[in-house]
């Protein structure tokens, strides 16, 4: 019997505390565990549940193991499992490789998983088989996943929450990929995008730990995987807006619409060939191994506390903003192009900062940089759309398309009535760092 404790979900790794007891009769016997070191290292009193346990799951699985040695000094332990999960009459297969390290380097084990990922087609998976056995008993479809951020401590080192806050934004692109592979709805590709924006922005904010060449190299690496992904998500923000706009009273959008949505799936084949390719794990693997090697440190000793740092990055990006800011002309979409990207970095930036200095103000604070930022990215998206609408439009007369231009032309214009007074409110609430 075995009982297990995950510390560290997502991100393709686990770490877990992990108790073994032999099981008399095959039968659950919590008080044959060590309780009083499972309270300690978990707050969790089994005792107390004692009785109270039902299945609610099974797995089922064939297990293939072999154990591999590594230079230098690393051991690792390669299971092949292939079988079910099942929780009454629903099945789940089982179909994984699982890389457990057994003394050595981590690093080590990462570049051996990277050697796997082509040959074989590999994907990582974030969930383990009891996450998915829960949500299979529980009947829970797959939904789009956002992120959640660590627990942050205004004492602890910078280094440590870099660490944190990446894994958060891994689990965010990991947790959305297998929706965006097999389901219809956009909101997956939505947030498997945010999860790799929100990474480009904790490297660039913690870049000052190290040695920034090392953070860069990483944030391009992720950024070559943006374009594709990027063209996609044009297509699904343009068939949204034809959708809200199209009705009873405008017929002539319906032959847009079906214009729109067939460039839409040509954009998302392509955008699913590059996100289920080994390119796209390899860099996923390849920024978990660049974790845990810190290739940035130029130095041992103690990174700055979160609290110190976390205050002078949040306020050079504020600064850049408003530099950014100043003197901008609203109706010029360029510029506001330039600002939006400003208003974003400061929001990702601020986010997994958001318990470290007062709960109130830093989400007053965040809820109007957060207004500033739907303003200009509707904004943007009108721009897009606006340019796809010239691929799409048959003809210079096209009736349907002339239509959305002038819906276009309505909503900029109240968009832009409303943004200028958006930045003055924004700019006159305090920081709260």
């Amino acid at each position: 019997m075995t009982f297990k404790f995950e510390q560290a979900p997502g991100s393709g790794l686990a770490q877990r505390s992990e108790w073994d007891v032999p099981a008399a009769r095959k039968m659950l016997a919590l008080t044959t565990l060590p309780l009083a070191e499972i309270r300690t290292a978990t707050d969790l009193d089994l005792q107390r549940m004692e009785g109270q346990l039902v299945p609610l799951f099974s797995t089922s699985f064939v297990r293939r193991s072999t154990e591999i040695a590594l230079p230098p000094g690393t051991a690792i332990e390669v299971c092949l499992d292939e079988g079910l999960i099942s929780a009454g009459r629903r099945n789940a297969p089982i179909e994984e490789i699982e890389l457990e390290l057994r003394e050595g380097d981590l690093g080590t084990m990462l570049k051996f998983a990277e050697g796997l990922v082509e040959p074989l087609a590999l994907q990582l998976e974030p969930l383990s088989k009891a996450e998915r056995g829960y949500r299979l008993a529980a009947r829970e479809r797959r939904t789009p996943v956002k992120c959640r951020w660590p627990s942050l401590d205004r004492g602890e080192f910078a280094e440590s929450a870099l660490l944190a806050v990446l894994h958060a934004c891994l689990a965010q692109v990991e947790g959305n990929l297998f929706g965006f592979l097999h389901a219809i709805d956009p909101e997956y590709l939505h947030q498997l995008r945010v999860g790799l924006r929100r990474m480009r922005s904790a490297l660039r904010t913690f870049e000052g730990l190290g040695e920034r060449k090392a953070f860069r190299e990483l944030s391009t690496r992720l950024k070559a995987l943006m374009p594709e992904l990027g063209v996609a998500r044009d297509w699904d923000v343009l068939c949204a807006q034809l959708a809200k706009v199209q009705g009873p009273e405008e017929p002539q959008l319906a032959q847009l619409m079906r214009r729109a949505r067939a460039r839409r799936s040509t954009m998302r084949k392509r955008a699913r060939a590059l996100a289920g390719s080994s390119r796209f794990q390899l860099t996923l693997l390849g920024a978990l191994r660049w974790m845990h090697e810190t290739p940035w440190r130029v130095q041992a000793g103690e990174t700055p506390t979160l609290g110190r740092y976390g205050s002078h990055a949040l306020g050079r990006l504020e600064r850049k903003l408003l530099r950014q800011g100043e003197g901008v002309a609203w109706p010029d979409a360029a510029q506001r192009h330039r600002l939006r990207i400003r208003v974003k970095r400061l929001r990702y930036a601020c986010e997994p900062f958001a318990g470290l200095f007062g709960q109130g103000r830093t989400r007053r604070y965040l809820e109007r940089v957060e207004a500033l930022q739907d303003i200009l990215g509707e904004l943007n998206d009108i721009a897009v759309g606006r340019r796809l609408l010239n691929e799409l439009s048959s003809a210079p007369g096209d009736s349907s398309a002339q239509f959305m231009r002038g819906w276009f032309a309505g909503r900029e214009a109240e968009l832009l009535g409303r943004l200028d007074a958006n930045w003055r409110v924004w700019r006159k609430t305090k920081h709260p760092w």
